[in-house]
This record gives C-alpha cells, sequence and structure tokens, in this order.
C-alpha cells in the first residue's frame, strides 16, 4: 500500500508514502536533467552563511513543476489519457480559435494604430499649417495696423487741408466780394468820370478848319524865303557860306 489516509473535517486526504516518492523518482529517471548545486559568493558575503542554489529553470518546462505533471501524465489509465487527448484536443481547437481572434483583433489594433499615427501625421501637419498661418495673420494684422494709423494719420492731414483750404476759400469769397464792391465804386466812379468828360466835350465850340498847301504855309514858306537869302549871300561871300555850313556837317571825329 502506497497511501495512508487521514479524515479531516473536509473529508478523506490521501497522504503520500516513502514507496510512492520512490517510484515517482524512477519514473523521472531520464526525463529530468540533473541539475545540481551552484555556490553563490555573492549571497554568501550578503549573509555571511554558505549559500547554494539548485538551478530548477535549466529543466525543459524552465522549472521544477516538470515533476509533478509527468508523474501524473505517467500514472494515467488509457481511459484516463483518452479523455485528457480529447481535451487537449478542444482546448487546441478554442486555442486556435482564440489565436485567430486574437490575430485578427492584432490586425484591427494595428490598423486603428497605422490611422493613428496617419491621424498623428495630419494633425501635426495641420497644427503646422495652422501655426504658420497664425505668424501670417499675426503679419498682416500687423501691416493692418500699420496701415491704419497712416491712414488715420493722412485722413487726419487731409481734414486739417480741408479745414485749410476752406478757411481760404472763405477768405477768397470775402476777398472777391470785396474787389467786387470795390470794382463797382471804381466802375460807377469811372461813369462819372466818363459823364463829366461828355459834359466837358459837349461844351467845346464847334471848331474851325484851315487848309493850307505849301505855298500857303508858314513854316514853308519862311523856310525858302531863308534859302534864296542864303543863296544871294553865298554869291557874294562864299566864305560865310562855308562858316555857317560847317557847323551843320558831319563830324570827323
Amino acid at each position: 500500500m502506497h497511501y495512508s489516509e487521514q479524515k479531516t473535517a473536509k473529508g478523506t486526504i490521501e497522504m503520500l508514502t516513502l514507496e510512492k516518492f520512490e517510484e515517482a523518482t524512477e519514473r523521472l529517471n531520464g526525463v529530468l536533467m540533473d541539475t545540481k548545486l551552484v555556490y553563490s559568493d555573492y549571497f554568501s558575503k550578503q549573509t555571511g552563511n554558505k549559500i547554494y542554489f539548485k538551478p530548477e529553470n535549466m529543466q525543459k518546462t524552465g522549472a521544477y513543476k516538470i515533476r509533478g505533471a509527468y508523474y501524473k501524465i505517467s500514472t494515467l489509465s488509457e481511459e484516463e489519457k483518452a479523455t485528457l487527448t480529447r481535451t487537449i484536443s478542444k482546448y487546441k481547437e478554442n486555442l486556435s480559435a482564440l489565436e485567430g481572434q486574437y490575430n485578427a483583433g492584432y490586425a484591427k489594433i494595428q490598423s486603428i494604430k497605422n490611422q493613428i499615427k496617419s491621424g498623428e501625421r495630419k494633425l501635426a501637419r495641420t497644427k503646422s499649417e495652422l501655426d504658420r498661418n497664425q505668424r501670417k495673420i499675426k503679419t498682416e494684422r500687423s501691416k493692418l495696423y500699420t496701415m491704419e494709423e497712416k491712414a488715420q494719420k493722412e485722413f487726419k492731414k487731409a481734414e486739417e487741408e480741408i479745414a485749410k483750404n476752406e478757411k481760404k476759400l472763405v477768405d477768397s469769397e470775402k476777398e472777391l466780394e470785396k474787389a467786387k464792391n470795390e470794382a463797382k465804386d471804381e466802375f460807377k466812379k469811372a461813369e462819372n468820370d466818363l459823364k463829366e468828360a461828355e459834359d466837358e466835350i459837349k461844351k467845346i465850340e464847334k471848331p474851325e478848319w484851315y487848309v493850307l498847301n505849301r505855298d500857303k504855309q508858314y513854316s514853308s514858306a519862311e523856310y525858302a524865303g531863308c534859302a534864296d537869302s542864303i543863296d544871294a549871300l553865298a554869291g557874294i561871300f562864299p566864305v560865310f557860306f562855308v562858316l555857317v555850313a560847317a557847323p551843320f556837317g558831319p563830324s570827323t571825329k
């Protein structure tokens, strides 16, 4: 008998015996890797004791649990093995279905990730474009403010110029009105002077007209008489003629 029984409040528990352990050891021969103890300098120094590790992680399963699992499987009956095989097959089918679902979900997740990355790139481009447009708007707004300020100054200057010209126009209209009044006074005075002159002309007596020819004109007749007298004297005194004519001749200077 390999088991002993122990009764508890929850029921009967089978207890392992030494014979059962020895049987298990025989079944595991050639299956387990013989793992030697490995001395640890570090932990020995840290604890002040001799510390050894048994590297069960070197087993095929990566842990010591291979013992219990292998022993259990090796002691199964043919019927239990068939049941276990069907169970494993069913688990494999379920696992395959789950793997298909996982792959489909993983592909979907990758597609979503790609969409997210594409969206992030698009968002980055949009943000860059937005930043560029914001800078452009800021620049154009600054230009607009400058132009508006300049326009306001020009408008104010134009208003001042208009006011100045309006004042000049008013002054010019006053000067024109003054000139018109002065011109009216001058014209009225000129009309009076003209009328007075016409009145004076009307007062002048009608003149008598004399028609003289060369024989009757006093100056011509007198000139001819003088010429005859000089001619007569020149016949008597030629030198006298020269003396009289020399002062009136052309200058030799």
